[in-house]
């Protein structure tokens, strides 16, 4: 058997047609067919069945998939363990992670892993952690980074790196929604302003200054629409029910009273400083509830693990917009559509959006650095898993931004 054979055979396998195999791997559609007949007749067995609307795996083929694939992956590292003598100059690294990891810790670690050795190629697969461990398995990663328990089933071994918490992303005041509020005061529903712990309409909700976060001292549940995000809540305009929210909604405002409050005195000068990313608000699960959330696409392990969260406790949450991905969640947030069940580690460097922790009951998840069980890492994987390591020493670190969510494992 040829590697270049085996090649082949991989890519048909994976797209389920020669055309487009063939045009992946920027050969003739015709060389690509003769290679796999060639070896087809090494193996004595058929691979494929052959139809119009594509090519599928005989039997045979299923059970020489996995076997090519750890054949290519083996040839690779071969070549990987040559590029080493050239101090990392050369050689490529395949990363798996999932899409919370990617846009968080991945993103600073391929960053400086970059810096380091820009002659190293960096390949970037985003799947759940159940794919990433088949893939793993299979020799078409090198590392990859999961959540919680990690992969199941799969030959592949684990070191916990981080324990977060999921938090509820909100837009900072400054926000569009954070500034549409009635000119009436009247019209907000509470005897007075919330977020002072004065008025009867903050009863419930987690003030600033508290002890762990505790409710009113009435503990009366939360009016509602009246739930809030941090120190200052403020209602939106009736207009902004068309955008998708359902109804009037509280978010969360700078911690100062609202200049256009009647009863409140106009600042003499904004904020030059930034908000911290986290002040120690809370937020428990039915407060949540009532507030409109942005939803990630059901495909996605953390809208799985909200969902379970919400049906254990009975709770049905206010979705505003459902089905999105990671990046358009985010955005759709900072615009203030609504908010979202995010891991701590995704809000770092993101001025736009701040975090309060959820409780009653709290969630959290743990990320590990996944290898294939029983494989070596050429130099290049080496360097990428001691670099994951230094970063999230760096984030967990104590008086960083991220220490109050999250912690080494």
């Amino acid at each position: 058997m040829k590697l270049e054979h085996l090649r082949a055979f991989e890519a048909v396998a994976r797209v389920g047609h020669f055309t487009k195999a063939a045009e992946e791997l920027f050969m003739a559609q015709p060389s690509l067919s003769r290679q796999i007949a060639g070896l087809e007749a090494d193996l004595g067995q058929d691979l494929f069945d052959r139809g119009r609307n594509g090519a599928t795996l005989t039997h045979a083929g299923e059970v020489l998939l996995p076997i090519a694939r750890r054949m290519l992956a083996d040839a690779e590292t071969a070549q990987a363990e040559m590029d080493e003598l050239a101090g990392l100059s050369r050689g490529r690294v395949r990363l798996g992670a999932p899409p919370t990891l990617c846009v968080s810790v991945v993103a600073e670690v391929l960053s400086s892993f970059r810096a380091a050795h820009p002659g190293v190629a960096l390949e970037v697969m985003e799947a759940g952690s159940h794919a990433l461990a088949q893939a793993l398995s299979e020799g078409r990663l090198d590392l990859a980074l999961t959540v919680d328990r990690g992969p199941v089933g799969a030959p592949v071994s684990s070191e916990s790196l981080f324990t977060e918490e999921l938090v509820v992303a909100s837009a900072r005041a400054d926000g569009p929604l954070g500034t549409q509020v009635h000119d009436d005061a009247a019209e907000a529903g509470a005897a007075g302003r919330l977020g002072d712990g004065a008025g009867e309409a903050g009863a419930g909700v987690a003030q600033p200054g508290r002890p762990g976060g505790e409710p009113g001292e009435s503990g009366e549940a939360v009016p509602s629409g009246t739930h809030a995000l941090g120190r200052t809540a403020r209602q939106v305009r009736p207009a902004t029910h068309a955008a998708g929210l359902g109804r009037a909604a509280l978010f969360l405002g700078t911690g100062a009273p609202d200049a256009r409050d009647g009863n409140a005195p106009v600042p003499a000068a904004p904020q030059t400083h930034r908000e911290p990313l986290f002040s120690g608000e809370r937020l428990s699960l039915a407060q949540l509830a009532e507030l409109p959330l942005v939803a990630f696409n059901r495909s996605y392990d953390l809208r799985a693990a909200t969902d379970a969260a919400f049906a254990a406790a009975g709770l049905e949450p206010s979705v505003a917009v459902e089905g999105a991905e990671m990046d358009a969640v985010l955005r759709f947030v900072e615009r203030g559509i609504g908010v979202a069940v995010v891991p701590a580690t995704i809000l770092m460097e993101r001025p736009g959006l701040r975090a309060t922790r959820l409780v009653e009951p709290a969630l959290t998840r743990t990320a590990a650095l996944s290898v294939r069980e029983g494989g070596s890492l050429d130099a290049a994987a080496r360097a990428m898993r001691e670099l994951v390591l230094e970063t999230v020493e760096r984030l967990t670190r104590p008086g960083t931004e991220l220490a109050a969510l999250v912690a080494r494992a």
